[in-house]
């Protein structure tokens, strides 16, 4: 059974306050990192993260030094902060590393130990590693440091929990964050742009995929992009092959070709000023793929005025303003501050009722 955001925390809390080493198998580019922060967090430890397939030998027990005829260890940063006070060691890509380093390393994970110095006794240590399927070359741990750790396998975030962590980047009203939330929305009715696990092709040549974080790098760079030229569809001028070139680099070609399509359908709709203006009269395309691409476009409505974008999404196709209406009920409205408000409201109802009488 895959292990959601929320119960990999729990169980990783778990382990840290047992002070019992655990190691989280999954996918690359579905939020480890994101979760031992945020585990770090919640145990009131700082995170210190390090990449062990970067590392060597020397990175891991130190570099030897003599001093007045004794023999030191210089530890990298990270190693000594958990040395000299508690913190989290989070030791990501264990399975990616070199032989020479496999010893210094299982060491550190499984003794605490780097080079003859101990990491402090409210420190711990964290693993995490690929599935060897999706890490040609790598190694895997023996039977025995296995059975030295509690081995989390198959971590997966669920859809919701990568449609929460998208919503909250940038600040409100940044074109940062209206790109995220129009992603998270367009998720809802295409969750097929998310690689969850790497696609046999992408492994096989190294070309990129569309995971998780390959979505969040490639989204910020396209967002200060089309932020700077004043594109994007239906927020100014049509996209461009530099916007394309951005995505397909993150996230791979049939990624952001099927992306930016669904994009393309806001030639279709009118502007987010137009539904802002009258979302009663704004035109509403009659044809269902074209009607998809405003499920996106409602949440950067929404932004601006929940009670508008309710007004829009009660007009469309039922499945379409069922989804519309996922995304709408997470955000947030002030009663009184928009003239739709009244009217929105009563379309708010008039939605939840056809998703309710569609689920029966």
């Amino acid at each position: 059974m895959a292990l959601s955001f929320a119960q990999a925390k729990q169980a990783l809390l778990a382990c840290v306050e047992a002070k019992i080493t655990p190691l989280v198998v999954g996918p690359p580019g579905i939020g480890k990192t994101a979760l031992m922060r945020a585990v770090a967090a919640e145990a009131n430890l700082p995170c210190h993260e390090l990449l062990a397939s970067n590392c060597d030998a020397v990175d891991i027990a130190g570099l030897p030094y003599v001093v007045n005829g004794e023999l030191k260890r210089a530890l990298i940063a990270q190693i000594k902060a958990c040395v000299d006070y508690p913190g989290l060691l989070f030791l990501d890509e264990l399975t990616s590393v070199p032989p020479s380093v496999q010893a210094p390393l299982m060491r550190l994970l499984l003794e605490h130990f780097a080079g003859n110095e101990r990491l402090h006794f409210n420190s711990c240590v964290v693993g995490a590693a690929n599935r060897p399927e999706e890490c040609p070359g790598g190694i895997e741990m023996s039977a025995a440091s296995i059975n030295r750790v509690i081995k989390l396998i198959d971590y997966m975030p669920t859809l919701d929990e990568l449609r929460g962590f998208y919503e909250s980047v940038g600040d409100a009203g940044t074109r940062l964050h209206e790109e995220f939330l129009d992603f998270s929305a367009t998720l809802t009715v295409n969750s097929d742009l998310l690689d969850m696990t790497p696609p046999r092709a992408s492994i096989d040549a190294g070309a990129p995929f569309g995971s998780p974080r390959a979505w969040e790098r490639g989204l910020r760079a396209y967002a200060a992009y089309c932020d700077k030229a004043g594109v994007g569809f239906n927020v100014g001028k049509d996209d461009d092959d530099i916007g394309y070139a951005i995505l397909s680099g993150a996230v791979g070609e049939a990624k952001a070709v099927a992306f930016l399509g669904i994009r393309k359908m806001r030639k279709h709709l009118p502007s987010i000023e137009e539904i802002l203006g009258d979302p009663v009269k704004a035109k509403i395309p009659e044809q269902k793929d074209r009607q998809i691409a405003a499920v996106g476009l409602l949440s950067r409505v929404a932004e601006k005025d929940l009670w508008c974008a309710w007004l829009y999404a009660e007009r469309l196709l039922p499945e379409i303003s069922a989804a519309c209406s996922r995304v709408l009920m997470t955000r947030q409205g002030t009663p009184g501050t928009s003239k739709w408000f009244q009217q929105g409201k009563k379309a708010q109802i008039d939605a939840l009722a056809k998703v309710r009488r569609a689920m029966q």
